[in-house]
């Protein structure tokens, strides 16, 4: 593992253990030398040093105080291949040409004003639409704790690389899973924000998509989701997502279907568990089977469905 995660990274900067330049050229070294899983497409080059050696200096200058507007500083973060860049190229996972500009996103530009330094993009499926991280631009994204089963999608390769430990933080899209399913599929965090938290521009997927974090903690991926969270001139959407501070845990309610025949314990140890910390906790049993549900539709006689035109249906009259 090369990555050490955020909080861990930022310890060993300001204790001057390592440096910024030190820390990039190993994490660029590992991608090139040890991606096998497939999770870049696109690993960064010059720029990087230039930024790991203008954030070594602030530490320099400014000690710890340096992290006081820069929360990320000295971080690496990976960028999935959905979203754009200045410096690295932008497929969206296709084989067709890309004519949007050749400028960050939103969110990609404030990880950088926060001090993060983009060390490439991750692998995706095409324009996103798949969940596992399978195209005609590069091999499938295969999991850093078994190569012979998937990362997920279509994320697989932004939670590969934090996974791997070839970044401490991702930056992926989510319309139905897209972040989530690679995350739990890699062991990482992966959050979904709500609709309009984080500007996403150029928009994709019918404004469908959404951006968001993956990173190896709780506490690493709300540190990530923090820097991209707000408003934006280029997305209308993006004035829509509240950016209200952390609630007091002891006014959430927390509910939860439990669809088990028998009680869940693991589900109601955690439940307890909230409500010792404030939160009301309640569960809601649907009823099994569902009414006016079959659980298996019924099948015609060789295990298919009757044609049509015998008879099969009768309309009911008007």
């Amino acid at each position: 593992m090369t990555a050490r995660g955020i909080r861990r990274t930022k310890e060993l900067l300001s204790r001057r253990e390592l440096t910024v330049v030190e820390h990039v050229q190993d994490v660029l070294a590992a991608v090139r030398e040890r991606d096998h899983l497939g999770a870049y497409v696109a690993v960064a080059g010059d720029e990087a040093i230039r930024a790991a050696a203008r954030a070594d200096e602030l530490i320099r200058d400014r000690g710890r105080e340096a992290w006081w507007d820069l929360p990320l500083l000295g971080v690496t973060v990976s960028v999935k291949d959905l979203l754009q860049t200045r410096d690295l190229p932008t497929t969206r996972g296709s084989l067709l040409p890309n004519g949007r500009p050749a400028q960050d996103a939103p969110a990609v530009a404030r990880l950088r004003a926060a001090g993060a330094i983009v060390v490439g993009k991750t692998t995706t499926s095409e324009f996103g639409w798949s969940a596992s991280t399978v195209g005609r631009l590069a091999p499938p994204t295969r999991n850093p704790y078994d190569p012979s089963r998937s990362a997920g999608g279509s994320s697989g390769g932004a939670a590969a690389s934090v996974a791997a430990g070839l970044c401490e933080g991702a930056l992926g899209t989510d319309g139905s899973g897209s972040i989530r399913i690679p995350a739990a599929f890699c062991g990482v965090v992966g959050y979904k924000p709500s609709f309009g938290r984080v500007p996403y521009y150029p928009n994709g997927a019918d404004r469908l998509a959404h951006q968001g974090p993956i990173a190896a903690t709780v506490a690493d991926a709300a540190l990530l989701g923090q820097v991209i969270a707000g408003p934006h001139p280029t997305d209308p959407d993006s004035g829509l997502g509240s950016l209200d501070s952390p609630r007091d845990m002891r006014s959430l309610r927390i509910g939860w279907i439990d669809t088990s025949t028998d009680r869940n314990p693991p589900l109601t140890g955690s439940a307890r568990d909230y409500s010792r910390r404030g939160p009301v906790s309640r569960s809601s049993a649907l009823p099994q089977p569902l009414p006016g549900r079959r659980r298996h539709p019924r099948r015609h006689r060789g295990g298919r469905h009757p044609p049509r035109g015998r008879g099969t249906h009768r309309p009911r009259p008007l």
